[in-house]
């Protein structure tokens, strides 16, 4: 009879419709009263260390990039199949404990997932993998590592970058010691082809003493830096020529300034600053350098004047030459007879020509002083050999006072003939 039914039952087309939709409600109810459990991998949880803090007082550290080191594992979990689709990487924390390291070396630290608080029912069976392997290394510090700034690129024509600072000028770091002692240098990359200046808080790139580069990840800290630099245009000026000196009408009695005697090295500055400023600036002024009761020639280094924040590209000593010369007149003074002095009893002397005429150029007040018979030219043939002397020395009797700052010139030279008397 129940083979009769079920015939009956497959044979109706309504009757099968009917029953497939009694067991999805048998079963829908099941479900609903049983939630049998069954079995879910949940993929990339999240691993991190717990119990670090302890390893630090230890002195340890774990060394290398943690982003390496703590890959993500694959959780197996058993459930109740109502809570299939809630069980997620979020709800499950995935944790390896240091805190049973004590000492260096490497270690496989087992990956521990406790069951989520927030269900019920959820049991934990495997992690994949199920260790993370970690190398312990003695903690240490570096102070006093100095940062240097690097370029890349090139400013374009027509800027002038300053010298870039950074605050601090050297950090302090810390990290598994093997890396630290690595650690000689931190640098700082300033790109100079965007032409644009700098007060951004920037990362430090650290290297060794080969200049290879040193991850910042293997490091528990590098601290960053505040880069400045500023970037300017441009431009050449040339130094005021009008403004160099003051007190040139009052020079020294008797000196003058030569019509061409000032000389300012060097004569052009380029200068650099913020546009609106340089735009108005056609020529730069110096300190003028006062040279009232001067009497003789100076160099002075001399100190510009510049507008606020403007700066010279390359800065160098401005060295300003005075030249101060004597007031002087020249007199002569004809048909001088070349006295012989100094000659020997036995010797005869001829100078030729035994007339001369002295120009003699010095100030007006030791021109005005001096009289023809103050000059007096001879000729000194002390120990003079016998023979014909050409082009020989004329002296003159003038004091010392009379021949300082003076110029004396004769019309000729001379020629001395010594001849011994028989």
């Amino acid at each position: 009879m129940l083979k009769k039914f079920f015939k009956t039952l497959f044979a109706n087309p309504v009757y099968k419709i009917m029953a497939a939709l009694f067991a999805v409600v048998l079963w829908s109810y099941v479900l609903a009263i049983e939630d049998p459990d069954t079995d879910k991998i949940v993929p990339d949880v999240p691993v991190s260390f717990t119990n670090e803090s302890l390893l630090t007082q230890k002195n340890l550290v774990v060394r290398g990039d943690r982003s390496q080191i703590l890959t993500d594992c694959d959780v197996s979990v058993t459930l109740p199949r109502s809570l299939f689709n809630s069980v997620t990487p979020s709800v499950l924390n995935a944790t390896a404990n240091l805190g049973r390291i004590s000492t260096k070396g490497e270690f496989d630290v087992p990956i521990e997932v406790p069951p989520p608080s927030a269900f019920t029912g959820v049991s934990i069976n495997t992690r994949t993998p199920a260790a993370i392997h970690v190398e312990i290394d003695e903690l240490a510090q570096k102070e006093a590592v100095p940062v240097h700034v690097e370029f890349d690129g090139a400013l374009p024509g027509g800027f002038y970058n300053t010298v870039p600072e950074t605050i601090p000028s050297a950090i302090s770091l810390s990290g598994p010691k093997q890396d630290v002692d690595l650690v000689s240098q931190a640098v700082v990359k300033l790109d100079l082809s965007k032409a644009r200046g700098y007060n951004d808080s920037m990362m430090v790139e650290l290297r060794d003493a080969e200049g290879n580069v040193l991850p910042n990840t293997a490091f528990t800290s590098v601290p960053s830096v505040i880069v400045k630099m500023d970037v300017y245009p441009k431009k050449t000026v040339p130094i005021n020529q009008d403004t160099l000196i003051v007190g040139f009408d009052k020079i020294a009695q008797g000196y003058q300034l030569n019509a061409s005697g000032l000389h300012i090295t060097p004569s052009e500055i380029e200068i650099a600053g913020p546009a609106d400023i340089l735009d108005q600036i056609e020529s730069l002024d110096i300190n003028a350098v006062d040279i009232q009761g001067w009497r003789e020639s100076q160099q002075r280094t001399v100190q510009l004047r510049l507008p606020d924040g403007v700066i010279v590209t390359q800065p160098q000593p401005i060295e300003l030459y005075v030249d101060i010369t004597l007031i002087t007149r020249t007199v002569r003074f004809d048909d001088l007879l070349v006295e012989v002095r100094g000659a020997q009893h036995d010797h005869n002397v001829i100078v030729g020509p035994e007339r001369i005429s002295v120009s003699i150029t010095a100030s007006e007040a030791t021109v005005d002083a001096i009289s023809r018979g103050d000059i007096k030219p001879f000729v000194d043939v002390t120990d003079l050999p016998p023979g014909v002397h050409d082009n020989f020395s004329v002296q003159t009797s003038l004091t010392p006072e009379q021949k300082q700052n003076a110029v004396i010139d004769f019309s000729s030279p001379v020629t001395v003939l010594i001849e011994p008397i028989e």
